[in-house]
C-alpha cells in the first residue's frame, strides 16, 4: 500500500510540474488533457480492474469530491503561474519554491483519496491498480524529460 501511495503522490508532482512548465510554452490544455489524479487513473481503467458496479459507484463519488477540493488549488497554481513567467533558473526557483505548498495540499488530497480508494478494491485489484499507477507516473516522467532536457533546467 506504501508502494502505491509513494507513486500516486510522485505522480501528482509530476502532473502539477507539468503545467507550469507546459504553460511557460503555451501548452496548457494538451497539458490539461493529461492531468489525472489517482482516481481516475483507476476509473479510466475499470475494466482492466474488473471494478463492480458498486466499487465504480464508490470510486466516482471519491473522484467528485478530490476533483472539487483541488480545484481551488489549481486555480492557485493557475494564478501563481500567471503572474510569473521565469526568465532564468533562479525564477524558475522561486516560482517552484512559491508553488510547492500548494502542491503539497494536492498530494495529501490525492493521498487521502486513494487510500479511501483502496479500501474499495480487494488485494489483487490494489495490486494491478499500483501497476497502472506506476505506468502513468513513467509515462510522465518520459513526457517531462525532453521538456527540462531542451529548457536547460
Amino acid at each position: 500500500m506504501k508502494n502505491l501511495q509513494s507513486c500516486v503522490l510522485a505522480a501528482a508532482l509530476l502532473l502539477a510540474a507539468a503545467a507550469p512548465l507546459a504553460a511557460q510554452r503555451g501548452q496548457q490544455r494538451s497539458v490539461d488533457r493529461v492531468q489525472r489524479n489517482p482516481i481516475e487513473i483507476l476509473l479510466d481503467n475499470r475494466t482492466e480492474l474488473d471494478l463492480t458496479d458498486e466499487q465504480v459507484a464508490r470510486l466516482n463519488a471519491i473522484n467528485e469530491r478530490l476533483t472539487e477540493e483541488n480545484r481551488a488549488v489549481v486555480e492557485e497554481l493557475r494564478e501563481l503561474r500567471g503572474r510569473s513567467r521565469p526568465s532564468n533558473r533562479q525564477e524558475a526557483e522561486r516560482l517552484r519554491e512559491a508553488m510547492q505548498p500548494l502542491l503539497e495540499r494536492m498530494e495529501e488530497n490525492n493521498r487521502e483519496a486513494l487510500e479511501e480508494a483502496e479500501a474499495a478494491l480487494t488485494e489483487e485489484q490494489r495490486a494491478k491498480a499500483h501497476e497502472l499507477v506506476q505506468r502513468e507516473r513513467d509515462r510522465l516522467r518520459d513526457q517531462m524529460r525532453p521538456r527540462v532536457i531542451r529548457r536547460g533546467w
